[in-house]
């Protein structure tokens, strides 16, 4: 049995975990924010990290090709696995996937429409359903290996 001193560092390292958890959401929904008020000039030009993997994107997909939805998907999957993984501080079962990407469903609808007041940008739904399903998968995917995993520590136990 554990002492009233390790009792009070477990949850003191738990509700850190949580807040770890939240801070790199939110960290990613400000990168997310942040590329989307990028110009489209900005976009095609310069050396940035933005810059170098879309120009690296078109290199694959071939010059002139659309590279907006691979980099829409990219952001969003990583987005929906960071929000399963906060989510499911607080929920259990497919409602941490659901409440995850439903979280980030919302937040791409609201950078489409940030994307209207952004110079040579535009509000496309078809960028916010790959938003929402990427958010989905990722999501999807950290709960499968976070029960997966939580299952092998248990010793295969339900």
């Amino acid at each position: 049995m554990k002492n009233v001193g390790e009792q009070k560092s477990d949850m003191h390292s738990g509700t850190r975990r949580i807040a770890i958890s939240w801070l790199l959401v939110a960290a990613w929904a400000c990168l997310i924010f942040a590329m989307s008020a990028k110009t489209g000039q900005s976009l095609d030009s310069g050396m940035d990290l933005v810059v170098l993997v879309k120009r690296w994107l078109q290199s694959l997909v071939g010059p002139g090709k659309d590279v907006s939805p691979l980099g829409h998907f990219a952001e969003y999957f990583v987005f929906g696995l960071l929000l399963a993984n906060a989510v499911r501080h607080h929920r259990a079962g497919w409602a941490v996937v659901l409440i995850a990407a439903g979280i980030a469903s919302i937040y791409g609808a609201t950078d489409e429409f940030h994307q209207l007041f952004v110079p040579q940008r535009s509000c496309d739904p078809a960028d916010w359903v790959v938003d929402t399903i990427a958010a989905l998968v990722g999501a999807t995917i950290f709960y499968l290996a976070w029960r997966y995993k939580s299952r092998q520590r248990q010793g295969g136990r339900r």
